[in-house]
């Protein structure tokens, strides 16, 4: 579950949750925790016009990984964005807050920041029968569980906690000074929660071995009617890639702190080109690209480079992990257009392919937004997974299809959503528009 206030174009809270109604649909692929007593989506899509805050809702979710992973004495100046349209909106502060279910225990992370300080943070920990604070923060005040924190763990958080800079979230600099409380929580920001932009070739950094990604793309993209056969690898320079040496440095160090016993690769994209970066178990590094097979009319093969393949075929080759990907470590997928230069036809397969996937042991989660209404349809979602955000000229709303009492599991859903009956569409006022202003 994530909450927002304050935050772009977003004023008030905007909630999403990930936990199951009553509704029984699609019900077979729901996860369920008996402990808790309650069951769990895989996804949820939420849809809206153009500007009505899709966007800044993943900008808001980044925001908060970014926050807790990415830290610098600047960070908070940089990035932070409260909503403008408040008049009184001078030094205005942002509140996030995020849900996880992890290892039998439902976490809860709050943090209160305004563009010059953190000024509440809060980590809560539940089991079935009581909810602990772990650690609570206002402004500099530190205060610890001493009942679910060791001795010298707690000793070295209260050392830590006065050398942590009022811009930084203690989340960060606990993990940053090698103490492990905390990690939990941390580790699924950093290694299970992505972020997939309409706009990006592959993930900022996702990490795979070479033979996992190559075998993922050819067990599924003979299947998606991009005309590719299969995928290769093959060994190139960093500067084929568009890369500098100061780039494979860094990508080199975050792998190797990610996993320093084995050879991993991270994907990216550059000059829209895929690369490899290899680290082998003695810290030696290797790149490669990848190239997709096609077929000419004689049936003899020819090579691409990815910058030849088109958006559509780069846009599937950056989704196919999140949906057809074997399963490990749970993950959770945020995706941003997920529509963007991909027919409705594929959109849904892909979704299908994930259903087809989902049950008891599969806690993935995909949380996406899309202009594209031939998914909203109850064939393909339940209505607990269908969201829409609509905007007045003051703020966005996050409202979902659930809440409507006659959205029934035979209705109609689109046609209601067009027909106005349920908000979230855009509103065009052409015939405002002076035609002879536009040389018309």
């Amino acid at each position: 579950n994530f909450t927002v206030k304050n935050w772009r174009s977003i004023k008030d809270e905007a909630s999403i949750t990930m936990q199951a109604t009553r509704e029984q649909q699609h019900g077979e692929r729901l996860t369920k925790s008996n402990k808790f007593g309650f069951r769990i989506l895989p996804n949820a899509i939420v849809f809206g016009p153009n500007a009505s805050g899709k966007s800044n809702f993943v900008k808001a979710i980044e925001f908060l990984k970014d926050f807790v992973i990415f830290w610098d004495e600047r960070f908070l100046n940089r990035n932070l964005t409260p909503n403008k349209l408040e008049i009184e909106q001078e030094d205005a502060s942002s509140e996030f807050t995020i849900e996880m279910l992890l290892d039998g225990f439902i976490y809860e992370y709050y943090i209160c920041c305004s563009s010059k300080e953190v000024r509440e943070e809060r980590l809560s920990k539940s089991n079935t029968s009581s909810e602990y604070m772990l650690f609570h923060r206002i402004n500099q005040d530190f205060e610890f569980n001493e009942s679910q924190i060791s001795a010298d763990d707690l000793y070295r958080l209260k050392v830590i906690s006065q050398g942590t800079d009022r811009t930084r979230p203690l989340l960060n600099n606990a993990h940053e000074q090698k103490l492990d409380t905390f990690d939990t929580v941390y580790n699924w920001f950093k290694y299970s929660l992505q972020i997939i932009h309409p706009t990006s070739i592959f993930s900022r950094l996702s990490i795979f071995t070479s033979d996992e990604i190559v075998n993922l793309y050819n067990a599924w993209l003979p299947h998606l009617d991009t005309g590719i056969v299969r995928v290769e690898i093959e060994e190139t320079t960093a500067d084929k890639i568009g890369l500098s040496e100061e780039n494979i440095s860094e990508i080199s160090d975050i792998l190797f702190k990610a996993a320093p016993d084995k050879g991993v690769s991270a994907s990216l994209g550059s000059k829209g080109d895929f690369g490899l970066v290899k680290i082998q178990p003695d810290g030696t590094t290797e790149i490669f690209r990848l190239i997709t097979i096609h077929l000419n009319n004689n049936g003899d093969e020819v090579r691409f480079k990815m910058s030849e393949e088109s958006d559509g075929t780069k846009r599937v080759l950056e989704l196919i992990p999140a949906f057809c990907r074997d399963r490990g470590v749970s993950k959770t997928f945020i995706i941003d257009e997920i529509d963007r230069s991909l027919h409705s036809g594929l959109t849904k397969s892909l979704f299908q392919s994930f259903h087809s996937r989902c049950n008891e042991d599969n806690q993935d989660q995909i949380v996406a937004t899309s202009h594209d209404l031939q998914l909203m349809t109850q064939s393909l979602f339940r209505r607990d997974e269908m969201w829409f955000f609509e905007r007045d000229h003051r703020s966005s709303t996050l409202t979902s299809f659930a809440d409507f009492i006659d959205t029934k599991k035979d209705k109609d859903i689109r046609k209601s959503y067009l027909d106005g009956r349920m908000g979230g569409l855009p509103n065009l006022r052409f015939d405002q528009i002076d035609l002879d202003a536009c040389g018309g």
